[in-house]
């Protein structure tokens, strides 16, 4: 924290507050919604601000900083050559220009296309904050506010009796605010999650024909497949998949829908075997030829790591490490148990971890509450009824399969799992709201105000 950042800040929060509250008493005066979009920005404020304070005091370094340290460079180059640093906004990682490379070739992270996606991001952020750090770590958590409030509103729309339920869930869960608001991949990420999922609700639910949703769709596709596009490899064909529950539920005839529902179900993973393959070319070292030799790769190092610290780490084994079709199925049950309901109290050894075992904990009983209201056939029958339940429930266990069986490492894990939480828990909330309201019809997807 500088000289600099104290001065600013107070400035800043003073406007953004300004225009938060006017912005609210507009769009959200007197709606359910209301009591949530302040403590909902606020939280994300402090996440962001605690989050540069741990990192600067407990760990005294670590990524934000690189992050930050890219971020000075673009700003500078602004000041002194603005028509170089544009250049740098549109180059890849390794990618460089006889103007630009004497600035690139002082980010610390310009060789990683991952991280110099959030570094070029970041530099934007930096033109309307005079390169303070505390003011950009701001802008990153209005950035996550925005994709979250934005989810939010998705599920508020399809049961507005949870909107309490569901602002828990997708706005003040620890791991999700604190992880998610500074300067990192993963605050970039679960806002840019949250406006795919509002832009697709939208256009294929909502029936919007507006520009603006179609260019928000392509948009935070491409910078989620730029920073971590094993997101989106698990976001696409789950929304894919709501879209084959909406159009076969509405289906009455059942022998119509037992004959119809496969060649449905059919196009939809067509569909997204063909995005995935599509949306390999923009980030080639995530391509489906190269996808699983990197799951590998990683569980391989992590494990590694784990050895060399001979076992006193924040590692953690699911077994030999393998890539094989049966081999991953047989770790499924482990890997998603590992991302939702790991580490146990007894795996703690800091009090990161204890942040995160005590948040397994709620998460666990949640989910038990809800198995023995719902029953376990109840998860598929409702889920086959709702599209909406149906992506959050597959997102979520999808997804936790992924970072579970690649992870090892409860420090990354604790990270890489914040996308899951909130639309698992989302999902266990419906569950809950079907088996308590059998009767109850919801009204149609594309008939609602939102």
């Amino acid at each position: 924290m500088t000289t600099l950042d104290l001065f600013l800040a107070p400035i800043y929060l003073i406007v953004i507050y300004a225009l938060a509250y006017s912005h609210k008493n507009k769009h959200y005066k007197g709606h359910p919604l209301e009591p949530y979009f302040i403590p909902g920005l606020t939280i994300k404020i402090v996440g962001a601000i605690l989050f540069g304070m741990v990192y600067q005091f407990y760990y005294r370094g670590g990524d934000t900083f690189w992050f930050y340290q890219g971020i000075e460079v673009i700003f500078a180059t602004f000041l002194e050559d603005p028509a170089a640093a544009v250049q740098i906004l549109f180059l890849n990682a390794w990618e460089w220009t006889p103007d630009t490379a004497q600035y690139t070739g002082k980010i610390w992270w310009f060789k990683d296309d991952n991280s110099f996606m959030v570094i070029k991001l970041g530099g934007l952020f930096s033109l309307f904050s005079f390169g303070s750090y505390a003011i950009i770590s701001i802008f990153f958590a209005l950035f996550s506010f925005w994709g979250m409030w934005k989810l939010l509103k998705v599920f508020y729309d399809r049961i507005p009796e949870l909107h309490k339920q569901f602002a828990i869930a997708i706005l003040f869960v620890p791991s999700v605010f604190f992880w998610g608001s500074g300067i990192m991949k993963d605050t970039m990420m679960i806002g840019s999650m949250g406006l795919v999922v509002y832009s697709f609700y939208m256009i294929f639910y909502k029936k919007e024909k507006r520009i603006k949703y179609y260019i928000a769709l392509i948009l935070f596709s491409y910078i989620m497949l730029k920073i971590r596009s094993f997101v989106f490899f698990t976001l696409a064909p789950t929304l894919l998949l709501s879209l084959y529950v909406l159009y076969s539920s509405r289906i009455k005839s059942a022998a119509v829908r037992t004959v119809v529902a496969p060649f449905l179900l059919g196009i939809m993973a067509i569909g997204s075997i063909g995005v995935i393959s599509l949306t390999s070319n923009v980030n080639a070292r995530y391509s489906l030829e190269t996808l699983e030799k990197r799951a590998y790769d990683t569980q391989w190092w992590h494990n590694k790591v784990q050895e060399l610290e001979g076992d006193k780490g924040s590692g953690y084994s699911l077994g030999e490490a393998t890539t094989s079709i049966p081999g991953l199925a047989a770790r499924f049950p482990l890997a998603v148990n590992v991302t939702l309901f790991r580490p146990y109290v007894w795996e703690i050894n800091g009090p990161i971890m204890l942040q995160a075992a005590l948040e397994s904990i709620v998460v666990f009983f949640i989910t038990l509450i809800t198995l023995f209201k719902v029953g376990p056939g109840g998860f598929v029958r409702y889920s086959l009824k709702d599209p909406i339940l149906a992506f959050a429930l597959s997102f979520g266990i999808l997804y936790a399969f992924g970072v579970g069986v690649t992870s090892n490492n409860f420090g990354a894990l604790v990270r890489y799992k914040i996308p899951a939480i909130p639309l698992y828990l989302c999902a266990l909330y419906i569950l809950r709201y079907y088996a308590a309201n059998k009767d109850k019809k919801l009204p149609e997807l594309d008939k609602t105000e939102n």
